[in-house]
């Protein structure tokens, strides 16, 4: 068994910039792991769309993904979880470990909508407030549409998660330490973690 960190939440939560800071947090305190990204394998799928005359809007394009890329993606994150010390920034991992019987340690993030809508904004000046509120808003229904129809399950059931912590009122790094101070998840951390030996 190995240590999975699986991070799941709302879009726009900030999961990539828990994860990135976790990782360096977790490496300093000893138990570094490895990060599974399924941002960059959706994007770059995009951009073949996009290079092959695609006009749709990620956000479109996401929506009318196909269950086959979503359902390799999640084989992908099982196989990455069973091998390696892991933090898995995927949309469904938690729902794909809890499936296929991979321990895991799930965190859920999330944040009101127009505060990530805000937080959202800022990389992306050509929107408006609201068109980003409703664009999330789409996002969210398109990833429960999308996971249900995988594993008839959905990524927001509470009950996957072993800590649910709210960015509202957190800078990132104040979000880790709520983390790593989270009694249950260092003993996770502490009694999952297999040492590999260089």
């Amino acid at each position: 068994m190995s240590s999975v960190i699986a991070v799941s939440g709302l879009p726009g939560a900030g999961k990539t910039t828990t994860i990135n800071l976790l990782e360096s947090k977790l490496k300093a305190l000893g138990f570094p792991h490895s990060i599974f990204r399924a941002g960059p394998i959706f994007r770059g799928e995009y951009k073949r769309y996009v290079a092959s005359g695609g006009t749709k809007s990620f956000q479109e394009w996401y929506a009318g993904t196909s269950i086959a890329v979503n359902t390799a993606v999640d084989r992908q994150v099982v196989a990455f979880a069973r091998q390696n010390n892991c933090m898995l920034d995927a949309r469904y991992s938690v729902v794909a470990c809890h499936k296929a019987g991979v321990p895991y340690f799930g965190i859920f993030l999330e944040a009101p909508l127009p505060l990530r809508a805000a937080r959202g904004i800022k990389s992306d000046t050509q929107k408006s407030l609201a068109n980003f509120q409703v664009e999330l808003e789409a996002r969210r229904l398109d990833e429960v549409r999308i996971c249900t129809a995988i594993h008839n399950a959905s990524h927001l059931e509470g009950a996957l998660y072993g800590l649910h912590v709210s960015s509202e009122l957190l800078l990132p790094d104040e979000v880790v330490t709520n983390i790593v101070g989270h009694v249950p998840f260092m003993d996770f951390v502490r009694n999952t973690y297999v040492r590999r030996v260089a």
